[in-house]
């Protein structure tokens, strides 16, 4: 890691629970800080417009240069920089979480969120292919997936260890495999026209 502060990307698609696992981790120690890349991109109007569902188009440039800016400005020894979006920007990440979950609740998480279909299928097939993984993977050499509740409290405890600077055991790193899902939805027919 390097210097004082480490700098930790925390992402996943839509409805993975990045923002609850990052408030939690915050919550639990003084020395972690949250940046949520959507507060950043409205905060600074770093989008040139909407799409037809309503998510905004970012200038991933301009986003990176405000990450950038809102980095530096934390006072935290960790600072955590949450969003789907992570993994598209390069603000130098020391390691990787990337929020997991299976596509059922995925996708009964979207509808209760009230996304479009498209939407829900797009992120469905996201999540199975492991978009925001193989992603974040080109940015970080350190990329922790997880998925179960055990997974997320071990990846929490390890993120607040190393805010206090403390030793503690890493997260176990595994690829988490959704393709046998995505076929099992596809087989059995489904409302999002996979």
């Amino acid at each position: 890691m390097r210097g004082e502060k480490i700098v930790v990307g925390i992402t996943g698609v839509p409805c993975t629970g990045k923002t609850t696992f990052s408030k939690r981790t915050a919550s639990r120690c003084d020395a972690v800080d949250v940046i949520e890349i959507n507060d950043v991109v409205e905060k600074y109007h770093t989008f040139s417009r909407k799409d037809e569902a309503g998510a905004r188009i970012v200038n991933l440039g301009a986003l990176t240069r405000r990450l950038r800016m809102e980095i530096g400005a934390r006072r935290g020894r960790l600072v955590l920089v949450v969003g789907h979006l992570a993994q598209e920007v390069g603000v130098g990440y020391d390691l990787a979480i990337v929020l997991r979950l299976g596509l059922k609740d995925l996708g009964r998480r979207m509808e209760n969120r009230g996304y479009p279909v498209g939407k829900i299928r797009e992120n469905l097939v996201a999540e199975a292919l492991d978009y925001c993984g193989v992603n974040m993977a080109a940015r970080c050499k350190i990329v922790f997936e997880v998925e179960t509740a055990r997974e997320r409290d071990r990846a929490s405890r390890y993120l607040i260890a190393l805010a206090r600077g403390v030793p503690a055991r890493a997260p176990r790193r595994r690829a988490i495999n959704k393709m046998e899902d995505i076929i099992k939805l596809v087989e059995n027919g489904n409302k999002y026209g996979l």
